[in-house]
């Protein structure tokens, strides 16, 4: 059964992230950060969970680029103590975390000065997460997740990006009708679908 995700179902979502993910951002934080991540997004009609009798079997998030980013620095508001906590606990996040730091910081300056965040100038939808547990995968859940994902989309498209060696979640994109086009990182690859031609 595909759902919104609620509040109950943050720790199997930080689990799966963690056993996806680990050589990612993220990933290298604890499942208890990694929850507190994910309950920023709950109530998000694009925030979707595929539920069994036996529990989480994956689950999908995105959004507006607008709302999506507003999530992520209310949870920089909410957790600052136990962010910056785990990032010194943990060296390898240090220059990611600058970085991303960095970029918060400018986008508030640019909003004060200008009164729009720069970001904003173009709406569009992205899929920022998308992870199916260890023991369902090759079952046709991510699939199904992201075809209910793509209904959700109010524009003619969405977009996401992919670590350029992530060669299994390349293929799922390539797979699911996605095209590449390039982004600034050099580490990553873009993938936009379209969902509806343009009047």
């Amino acid at each position: 059964m595909i759902r919104k995700a609620v509040n109950k179902d943050l720790s199997e979502i930080a689990k799966i992230h963690k056993d996806n993910f680990r050589d990612h951002y993220l990933g290298n934080f604890s499942e208890k950060l990694i929850s507190y991540f994910y309950e920023s997004f709950i109530g998000l009609d694009s925030f979707i969970v595929s539920d069994s009798e036996s529990g989480i079997q994956g689950f999908i998030l995105g959004g507006g680029n607008v709302e999506l980013n507003s999530r992520k620095n209310l949870f920089v508001n909410k957790y600052p103590l136990r962010y910056l906590s785990e990032i010194m606990m943990r060296p390898r996040t240090w220059y990611a975390s600058i970085v991303k730091f960095a970029d918060l910081l400018k986008s508030k300056l640019i909003y004060r000065k200008s009164g729009s965040h720069p970001i904003q100038s173009k709406e569009t939808f992205s899929l920022l997460s998308i992870a199916v547990a260890k023991c369902c995968q090759q079952k046709g859940v991510a699939t199904e997740m992201f075809k209910y994902f793509e209904s959700l989309c109010p524009l003619d498209s969405f977009r996401l990006t992919v670590h350029s060696n992530n060669l299994k979640a390349i293929g799922f994109y390539e797979k699911m009708g996605m095209f590449c086009f390039s982004v600034s990182d050099k580490n990553s690859k873009g993938y936009c679908k379209v969902v509806r031609k343009t009047k």
